[in-house]
C-alpha cells in the first residue's frame, strides 16, 4: 500500500535535498590516507563516550524538571482543597488555580517554538528522515537542543496528553551531531581534533549513537534504545557503529541513573539522609522505570485472550493514527497560516482537556478505598473531594497524577494472597481500583485530545501517552475477563486465577497499542521488558504486539512514517511492497522520467563547470570520455561540492599577489578542507563567480584526481528491487545506470524509487516502457536517431545529447488525438501507436519514418552526419531538465 501524492505535494518533494554517506574515493582522497598516520579508534570510542556522558546529563536536567513542575501543579491544587470543597466558590477556586497553572506554562513553552520554530514537535520523524539520507534544515542547530528542552519540560509539566520521550531522542541526535563535529557556528567556536570526523559517514554515525543514547534514557532501556534505532531510524548501519552506539547507551544509562538516584524533581531523596550508605546505590525506582509490583504465573489460558486484546489493539492503534493524520492535515491547511494560530491552538487544547477533566471528575462519586491496596511512594490516592480519608476519586487519583504515575496506577497488580477469587458468593467490585466507568471515561479524555495534541507547537512526543492508552485499554479488558472468569469457573478451580490480573493485560494493552501505532516489534518487546521487568510474560507480549502490528498493517501506515508523507519527505522505508518489481529494470525508471543526464569531460573548462553549475541544481555529475560506440562513457562522479571548493581555489590563486601563472596543481585534500572550513564560518557564496573572467573561460582542469572512481553504478537490466535495496542499503544519495558498454545512460535519484513515482512511471504506465519494444525495434529506433554507425552489432540504446534517444520522446498524451499517420511521421509522438501496433507493424513503421529537414533543427541539435555529441556543454539541455539529482 503505496501513499499517493498530489501534484503540490510532488513539488513540496522536489524541494528536500538528500544527503551523502561515503567519501568520495578519489585520488586525492586515497593518497592523503596514505600520508595520515593510521586513525586511532581510540579518540571515536572518546567522542561516543563524550557523547553518551552528555546525553545523560541532559535527560537528567529534562526529568527533573519535569517532575519538580508537575509535583508544583499538584500541590498547587491540593492547595486549594485543604480545608475541602464546602461550596462551589472553593470548587471553581480550585479550577482556576490549577488552570492557571498549566496555561501558564504552555504559554510559555509554545512562545519558545515561535521564538524558534524548529523546536517543535517530537523531532523523531526529522531523525528518522536525516538517518534515512534526508535533511531537514536546523535540525541539528544548537538552540533548536536549548528550545526542545524547555518547550518539552514546560509542555509536558503543563498537564496535555503528551510525552518527553520523542524530543529525548531528537536532543541524544543533536548532541551526537554537535560533539561529533566538534564546531558550531552559534557558539562561534571548534574543537581542532575533531576535525577528522567531519565527514557525512562519521556525522551520521555520531548521530545514530546519540539517539540510541536518548532512547536509552527516555525509557531506562539501553538494550532497547539501541535496537528502536536499529529497526526503526537507521537505513545504513555497520556492526562497528552498533557496537560503539552501544556503548553510548550504556554511559548515558551510567550517568542518568546515578544522578536520578540522588536527586528527584531537584529535591534530595529522603533515604540519603538517613543513611550514607545509599549513596552508592542506584534507586530501583529509576532503573525499572515502571517496575512490576508483583510477577505473576503464566496460563496457557491467557494466550487466546492475549491474541484478542492484539487485534483490539491493532485497530484502535490504527484508528488513532488515520485520525492523528487528518488532524495534522487539517492543521497544515489551516492553523498553521499564522503563527498567532499555532500558538492559540496547544492553550486552547489544554483548556478544554483541563476543562472537561475537571468536569468529569466531579461528575462520579467517591468510593471506598479497597482493602488491602496500598498505594507507596509517588502513587497516591486523591481524596482531597471526599468526605474522609477511607474514600478516594478512582477518576480524580488518575486525572491528577502525572503521566508517568498514571501509567504505574494502571500497570499495577495486586497481591495473590489479598486478590479475591473466584468464588460466586462475592463480587469483585469493592476490591477494584479503577472501575469500568472510570476507566471509559479516562480512555476517552485522553484518547480524544492525545490525537488532538500531537503536532501541535509544541516539543512533544507520544509515547507515554500511547502507553496511558494502551493501558487503559487493557485494563478494561481485563476486568471484562476477571468477569468472566468469575462466571464460568467454579470452586473447585484454585490456582487458576493468578494470572488473571487487570494489571497484567494493561501491560499487554500498552504494547499492543504502542505496536499499533508505531509498528515496532522486536525493539518494542525488549523495552517493555526493560521498562517493567517482567520477564515472565515475554511471550505474550510478543504475540500481543505481532498481532497488533499485523492487523495495524492493513489499515495504515506507521505514525512516523505517515508523518512524513505528510511533510512529503522522500523516505525509503526497509521494503517497498509493490507488486512486479522484479519485472521492471533501471532502465524503465531513466524512461519513465526522461532527463539528459549533465555530464562533464575528464578535463573540461572553468567556463563550462560555471555554465553547468549555475545552470542545473544537480549535486553531482558523471565524468565521461567519449565511447568508441559514440556515447559516453563512464569514468566515475564528481559532486557539486567539490567542484565549488576547486574553483575557489582558483579564485584565491588569482587574486593572491605575486601569482604569474594560474594552476590548480596545489590543491590537494588538505587545501579543500581549508577552504570547505572557511566557506562553513564565513558563509559565502557558493562559486566566486556567475560569469567567470574572460582570461579563464577556455582554461581547462584536469577533474581526474577529483574524480570518485568508486561510485556505484548498475546496468540497465538491474531489476527496480534490487535497485532500491542497493540504494537503500548502502545509503546513496546517486546512482548512475550505463548500458552493456559502460556508457551513461541515466541517473537514478531518491525520489526516482518512491513507491509513488514508481508506481506512477512503471507499473501504471506500461506504455511508456522500453519492455514494450523487441529488441530489433530498438535498434531501428536508435538508428533512426543516428546514435550507431549501421555496422555496430546489436547496440543498446542510449541517449547522448538526447536527440533521436527514446529519452526525448514528447508527451504520449499530446499526440494521442492526432491521426495515426500523423503520429508516425512526428517520431516521438508515434511512441503510443508503435506501443499499440503489432511488432511487424512497428518495424515497418519506424523504417517509414520521416526525418525532420535540418533546416528545421535548432543549432545545438546533431543532424545524422554530425559526430556524436556528450553533453558536457549542452547548456540548452541542461536547462530544459526539471528533475534534479541531488534529491
Amino acid at each position: 500500500m503505496a501513499h499517493r501524492f498530489t501534484a503540490a505535494e510532488e513539488s513540496r518533494m522536489a524541494k528536500f535535498e538528500s544527503i551523502d554517506y561515503w567519501n568520495p574515493n578519489t585520488r586525492m582522497y586515497r593518497d592523503n590516507l596514505e600520508k595520515m598516520k593510521r586513525q586511532g579508534r581510540g579518540s571515536k570510542w572518546m567522542v561516543y563516550a563524550l557523547i553518551g556522558i552528555v546525553v545523560g546529563m541532559f535527560s537528567f536536567i529534562l526529568m527533573n524538571t519535569i517532575e519538580f513542575l508537575s509535583k508544583k501543579r499538584r500541590t498547587v491544587l491540593e492547595d486549594a482543597f485543604s480545608s475541602g470543597p464546602s461550596s462551589t466558590s472553593e470548587i471553581w477556586k480550585a479550577y482556576l488555580v490549577w488552570l492557571l497553572f498549566s496555561v501558564t506554562c504552555v504559554t510559555i513553552s509554545t512562545a519558545i517554538c515561535g521564538f524558534w520554530p524548529y523546536a517543535a514537535g517530537s523531532g523523531v520523524p526529522d531523525v528518522m528522515a536525516y538517518l534515512n539520507g534526508v535533511t531537514f534544515p536546523k535540525v541539528f542547530n544548537l538552540r533548536t537542543l536549548i528550545g526542545k528542552l524547555m518547550s518539552c519540560s514546560l509542555a509536558v509539566a503543563g498537564g496535555l496528553p503528551v510525552g518527553p520521550e520523542g524530543p529525548m531522542i531528537h536532543i541524544g541526535a543533536l548532541i551526537g551531531a554537535g560533539l561529533g563535529t566538534g564546531r558550531s557556528r552559534t557558539l562561534g567556536r571548534a574543537v581542532k581534533w575533531l576535525g577528522k570526523f567531519r565527514n557525512p559517514r562519521d556525522h551520521r554515525d555520531f548521530i545514530t549513537g546519540g539517539a540510541a543514547a536518548g532512547v536509552a534514557c527516555a525509557f531506562s532501556a539501553p538494550i532497547g534504545g539501541l535496537l528502536f534505532v536499529v529497526e526503526e531510524m537507521s537505513s545504513n548501519f555497520s556492526k562497528r557503529a552498533m557496537w560503539m552506539s552501544f556503548f553510548a547507551s550504556l554511559m548515558a544509562i551510567v550517568v542518568a541513573n546515578s544522578l536520578n538516584s540522588k536527586l528527584s524533581g531537584w529535591e534530595l531523596r529522603e533515604d540519603l539522609l538517613t543513611n550514607c550508605t545509599q549513596w552508592a546505590n542506584w534507586n530501583a525506582d529509576n532503573t525499572i522505570l515502571f517496575k512490576a509490583n508483583v510477577l505473576e504465573n503464566v496460563n496457557i489460558l491467557s494466550i487466546p485472550f492475549t491474541l484478542v486484546l492484539g487485534v483490539i489493539c491493532g485497530l484502535l492503534g490504527a484508528l488513532f493514527t488515520f485520525c492523528n493524520i487528518k488532524v495534522s492535515r487539517f492543521r497544515m491547511q489551516r492553523v498553521n497560516k499564522t503563527i498567532l494560530r499555532r500558538m492559540a491552538e496547544p492553550i486552547c487544547i489544554l483548556i478544554m482537556f483541563t476543562s472537561l477533566s475537571y468536569l468529569a471528575v466531579y461528575s462520579l462519586e467517591c468510593e471506598k478505598k479497597p482493602v488491602g491496596v496500598v498505594l507507596s511512594g509517588e502513587l497516591k490516592y486523591f481524596d482531597k473531594i471526599c468526605k474522609d480519608d477511607t474514600e478516594y476519586h478512582p477518576l480524580g487519583t488518575l486525572v491528577f497524577a502525572s503521566a508517568d504515575d498514571a501509567v504505574r496506577l494502571l500497570f499495577r497488580r495486586e497481591p495473590q494472597d489479598e486478590r479475591y477469587h473466584f468464588q460466586p458468593e462475592h463480587s469483585l467490585s469493592g476490591e477494584r481500583i479503577f472501575g469500568y466507568s472510570t476507566l471509559f471515561i479516562w480512555l476517552m479524555l485522553y484518547l480524544t485530545f492525545a490525537c488532538w495534541s500531537a503536532g501541535t507547537y509544541l516539543a512533544c512526543g507520544l509515547v507515554v501517552p500511547m502507553l496511558i492508552m494502551g493501558a487503559s485499554i487493557g485494563r478494561i479488558y481485563g476486568l471484562a475477563v476477571v468477569d468472566l472468569m468469575q462466571t464460568v469457573m467454579s470452586e473447585d478451580c484454585t490456582g487458576v486465577d493468578d494470572w488473571v490480573d487487570p494489571g497484567v493485560f494493561a501491560l499487554f494493552g500498552a504494547a499492543g497499542f504502542f505496536g499499533g501505532v508505531s509498528r515496532l516489534t522486536f525493539s518494542l518487546c525488549v523495552i517493555m521488558l526493560e521498562i517493567t521487568g517482567d520477564l515472565p510474560h515475554l511471550p505474550n507480549l510478543m504475540l500481543c504486539v505481532m498481532i497488533a502490528k499485523t492487523v495495524a498493517d492493513f489499515a495504515t501506515h506507521a505514525l512516523y512514517h505517515a508523518i512524513l508523507e505528510l511533510k512529503c519527505v522522500p523516505f525509503l522505508d526497509w521494503d517497498i511492497h509493490l507488486p512486479y518489481l522484479d519485472c521492471y529494470t533501471a532502465k524503465d525508471l531513466i524512461l519513465a522520467n526522461p532527463t539528459v543526464p549533465v555530464t562533464l569531460f575528464p578535463r573540461d573548462t572553468v567556463g563550462n563547470i560555471i555554465k553547468v553549475l549555475t545552470g542545473t541544481p544537480h549535486n553531482a555529475f558523471p565524468v565521461v570520455s567519449e565511447s568508441p560506440f559514440g556515447g559516453n562513457l563512464f569514468r566515475g562522479t564528481i559532486l557539486r561540492s567539490q567542484l565549488e571548493q576547486m574553483l575557489w581555489y582558483l579564485h584565491e590563486v588569482e587574486t593572491s599577489p605575486g601569482k604569474e601563472a594560474l594552476s590548480i596543481a596545489g590543491l590537494d585534500q588538505e587545501k579543500m578542507t581549508e577552504i570547505r572550513e572557511q566557506m562553513f564560518w564565513k558563509r559565502v557564496t557558493s562559486l566566486p563567480w556567475k560569469e567567470p573572467p574572460a582570461h579563464l573561460v577556455d582554461i581547462k582542469i584536469d577533474l581526474m584526481p577529483f574524480t570518485n572512481n568508486s561510485a556505484f553504478s548498475v546496468p540497465e537490466s538491474f531489476s527496480v528491487s534490487a535497485t532500491y535495496n542497493l540504494f537503500r542499503g548502502m545509503g546513496l544519495r546517486h546512482l548512475v545506470v550505463v548500458n552493456k558498454y559502460n556508457c551513461v545512460t541515466g541517473m537514478i535519484t531518491r525520489k526516482d524509487l518512491v513507491a509513488h513515482n514508481i508506481l506512477k512511471h512503471t507499473i501504471e504506465k506500461p506504455e511508456n516502457l522500453a519492455s514494450n519494444f523487441t529488441e530489433e525495434e530498438g535498434r531501428a529506433l536508435n538508428h533512426l536517431g543516428g546514435q550507431f554507425p549501421s555496422s555496430s552489432p546489436s547496440p543498446e540504446p542510449f541517449p547522448t545529447d538526447g536527440s533521436g534517444s527514446m529519452a526525448r520522446f514528447s508527451s504520449i498524451q499530446q499526440q494521442r488525438n492526432l491521426p495515426k499517420q500523423r503520429q508516425l511521421s512526428l517520431g516521438a509522438g508515434g511512441f503510443a501507436s508503435l506501443v499499440r501496433a503489432s511488432s511487424k507493424e512497428r518495424i515497418h513503421s519506424i523504417g517509414n519514418l520521416a526525418i525532420p529537414n535540418q533546416r528545421t533543427l535548432s543549432p545545438s541539435t546533431p543532424t545524422l552526419s554530425d559526430p556524436p555529441t556528450p553533453t558536457g556543454g549542452n547548456l540548452s539541455s541542461i536547462k530544459s531538465s526539471n528533475r534534479s539529482s541531488s534529491k
